[in-house]
């Protein structure tokens, strides 16, 4: 799927829809460093490591589902793969903290990897939250994150994720694309985590919709006509040839369909924690250590 610029490749990496990044908090700041990235001097914002630290043009790219804070499993799922950031780039597809028990260790094992990765619903919330501008809901489990001595600067460095990635070959969002986006790069670029836009909520929690874009007031239990999984649409523009990788529908599980691949396998719940490596269209998986959020699973699920 990936090579030379003759292949379908992208030697200058993907592109992405930028986000405007969190100020840093005065007195929140870490000196630590890590053996990949150096010391981190003072409030200077958010620190990019994927600049100097993610391969420019990798073999392999590989992407992550939800891992919602599950540390441990992001963990062992890294070693499995035996990681190189030498050739590897990894990409997580949004949720990676909150529910979970290991917010803020997630977010060092990312950003020691350079990994690049897209927001989700779970990440713009914890930003939200931090800058007082949303309430923490009942089941986060963010205190780790915020209460960390390197809490701010891992926050300006999620905050620095986009929306959207896009390759030649492949589109990755956290949840899913609108009927009506030609160009999902082009209407997620530059719209801020911060504030509340239809775009944002679309790309970050739509599961179903109907031709129009229009969303179920519940995903759960499953709705009828006229709705349907947002990635039917997608399948059905006959001149499109990417692949949308994506999380967020733990419900659905493993999705594997023709240009679509859905990564959310519930890891929070206690089920899996999966990876998809490109190149070579291979899922690779771990089991959870047991289940983090049972408040979280649709009733069919509750039991499980």
């Amino acid at each position: 799927m990936r090579g030379s610029l003759a292949q379908g490749g992208d030697p200058q990496g993907p592109l992405e829809a930028k986000v405007v990044p969190l100020m840093d908090t005065p007195g929140k700041g870490s000196p630590r460093g890590s053996p990949c990235l150096g010391a981190l001097v003072g409030n200077t914002g958010p620190v990019t490591p994927s600049e100097s630290t993610q391969a420019k043009d990798p073999e392999r790219r590989i992407f992550i589902g939800d891992i919602q804070g599950c540390r441990e499993e992001l963990e062992r799922l890294l070693e499995t793969l035996n990681i190189d950031t030498a050739r590897d780039a990894v990409h997580p597809v949004g949720d990676l903290i909150n529910r979970g028990p290991d917010s803020a260790g997630v977010l060092r094992i990312l950003r020691e990897l350079g990994a690049g990765g897209v927001l989700g619903n779970h990440d713009m919330h914890a930003l939200r939250v931090r800058a007082g501008t949303r309430r923490s809901g009942k089941r986060d489990t963010l205190e780790d994150l915020f209460g960390a001595e390197d809490g701010a600067h891992l926050l300006d460095w999620l905050a620095a994720r986009p929306f959207v990635r896009v390759w030649p070959d492949l589109v990755c969002v956290h949840a899913g694309i609108h009927p009506d986006w030609n160009d999902p790069l082009a209407v997620l670029q530059d719209l801020d985590p911060l504030t509340s836009h239809p775009h944002t909520d679309f790309a970050t929690r739509v599961r179903t919709c109907d031709a129009d874009g229009a969303r179920p007031d519940e995903d759960w239990p499953p709705p009828g006509p006229p709705f349907r999984p947002w990635y039917s649409y997608w399948q059905e523009r006959e001149e499109e040839t990417r692949t949308v990788v994506y999380g967020h529908w733990a419900s659905a599980g493993l999705v594997r369909k023709p240009r679509v691949r859905g990564l959310d396998t519930g890891c929070v719940w206690g089920k899996r924690l999966t990876a998809w490596i490109a190149e070579e269209d291979r899922c690779v998986h771990v089991d959870a250590a047991r289940v983090y959020s049972a408040s979280s699973l649709p009733p069919s699920d509750e039991a499980n």
